[in-house]
């Protein structure tokens, strides 16, 4: 079964309050069990510290924001049952009274306010970007929290649903490996990189999820995915589409679903300042080194040789984000015009190259390899577990990379702020730009278009900015493949527009 790709309209402007969603609990009835097998992994807890798929797939079991985005990514009140703007800076939120931690203690805007403190005091946590153009936060009493923007925010809305509220007192301390939220799962626990568990919060303010018990199980590959089904270990899989058309599995059916991840190459672009290191003297640093490598890439014969249902990546942003450039020419395909521009840029003879790559990316990166070794970028393909590619990859140890990244906003400011603006800590610019690309013109562009809330003129800024994005190639797009699950029979699984993997949304078939 495939579901069409709908993305939900901008919360755009001065956003006047919205009403509760409403709680209340589902039966109880008898108490049922989920497992669920997922590719990626998770080393920490800390539901700051990293701006991955990962953290929030998961995290977001037990941490909840002041807003959060439903299936269809329309935004919906969460924490804060309502706001208002007094001013075109000014956000106040009122919060749920009956909201709790899973420790009993009851939320208050003090948490709230420590939790923004945290991220804007500390550039170095992933999801600080999400506090990108914040000047200031307070607690007005315990129920109240106020929010100041230096410029208005067309978008806010939409970022605030990634900064997950921690208790006040829990961020004195270590959170890497502990977990006391407010959420619909308190955690039962944790082996990382492997597993972990929740049970259901049966204090949680809002409507009960369906399973008693949920186990995650991490980090899996296409064939352990495969096996988790076979042996019915588990009852949702995220599975390889190819592994899937291949082998059905009796008592489960295919769900699939339009992704949302676009996976790309990534390269050290970090100014040289007059180093002398020969690591820091990266061919890439040539846009023409980066086109070459672009135009070494059939991306429609790719996604054939490796089976994936889904569609050659034109943009860093699929065609359904908003700020997408529908003007914008297809990457093409052209291995001659490739060695050419090599050669162009003083490399006649082919450059040599390691290829680093997630453990999920494995094969694709390996098909790559060979794709780009074909017109003169030999490349040697290095595959890490996630832990140690993230670390390699943020503290720029590595020339070249392969990754994915979306925009679960359902806005390209999200890329634009994090992956494309130069990295500036005192602003929160830039936070995941871990190849330090840099274009002053781009992040003038991309400051302005924050403010703008008139969304006809926003649209056309940001598809000027895509343009620019795509000329200067700091990233080179891939493809964007289909998320595909196997879910057993009488599991009730909708998948979400944004990728994620959460269990409060699945349930069981009633006879």
């Amino acid at each position: 079964m495939r579901r069409t790709r709908t993305v939900a309209p901008l919360v755009a402007g001065l956003l006047l309050g919205l009403v509760s969603c409403r709680g209340g609990g589902r039966p109880s009835g008898k108490a049922r069990e989920l497992t669920v097998s997922v590719s990626f992994e998770l080393t920490s807890l800390d539901p700051h510290l990293h701006n991955r798929l990962a953290s929030y797939s998961v995290l977001q079991h037990s941490y909840e924001a002041l807003v959060a985005a439903d299936r269809e990514m329309t935004m919906r009140p969460a924490l804060a049952v309502r706001w208002e703007n007094p001013d075109a800076h000014t956000w106040v939120f009122h919060l749920r009274r009956e909201a709790v931690f899973h420790d009993g203690t009851p939320l208050t805007a003090r948490d709230v306010e420590a939790t923004f403190q945290r991220l804007l005091a500390d550039p170095n946590l992933g999801a600080s970007g999400y506090v990108v153009n914040i000047d200031r936060v307070k607690a007005l009493d315990d129920h109240v929290f106020e929010l100041h923007t230096k410029t208005p925010m067309a978008v806010l809305l939409n970022k605030l649903r990634f900064v997950l509220i921690a208790k006040a007192d829990a961020l004195k301390g270590n959170l890497a490996g502990s977990l006391v939220g407010t959420g619909p799962y308190a955690l039962e626990s944790f082996e990382p990189g492997t597993r972990v568990s929740f049970r259901r919060n049966d204090a949680y303010w809002g409507e009960k999820p369906a399973a008693s018990r949920v186990t995650l199980l991490l980090g899996r590959t296409p064939g352990k995915a495969l096996e988790d089904a076979r042996s019915g270990r588990a009852d949702v899989v995220q599975t390889g589409p190819r592994l899937v058309g291949e082998n059905a599995v009796p008592g489960y059916r295919t769900v699939r679903q339009s992704g949302i991840f676009v996976k790309s190459l990534g390269f050290d672009l970090t100014p040289l300042h007059g180093e002398t290191d020969e690591r820091r003297k990266s061919p890439f640093r040539d846009v023409r080194v980066r086109r070459a490598a672009s135009l070494a890439i059939d991306r429609r014969a790719l996604l054939k040789d490796l089976g994936l249902a889904g569609a050659p990546a034109t943009q860093i942003v699929p065609s359904f984000i908003f700020g997408f450039n529908p003007d914008l020419p297809q990457l093409g395909f052209d291995p001659v015009k490739a060695r050419a521009l090599l050669a162009e840029a003083g490399h006649p003879d082919g450059i040599d190259v390691t290829l680093h790559a997630r453990r999920l990316l494995a094969e694709t990166a390996a098909k790559v390899g060979a794709l780009l070794t074909a017109v003169g970028i030999r490349t040697t393909v290095v595959v890490l577990p996630d832990a140690e590619y993230f670390d390699l990859v943020t503290s720029r140890k590595a020339q070249f990379f392969l990754s994915r990244y979306g925009c679960p906003t359902g806005d390209a400011s999200d890329l634009l702020d994090n992956f494309v603006h130069s990295s500036d800590q005192v602003g929160r610019w830039g936070s995941s730009n871990s190849g330090q690309y840099s274009n002053p013109q781009l992040d003038a562009l991309i400051e302005e278009s924050l403010s703008v809330l008139d969304m006809g003129r926003r649209g056309p800024l940001l598809q000027r900015i895509m343009a620019i994005v795509m000329d200067d190639l700091g990233w080179v797009p891939l493809y964007i493949d289909d998320e595909v699950y196997l879910v057993r029979e009488g599991v009730l699984f909708p998948p979400r527009n944004d990728n994620y993997v959460l269990a409060q949304d699945m349930g069981f078939e009633t006879k």
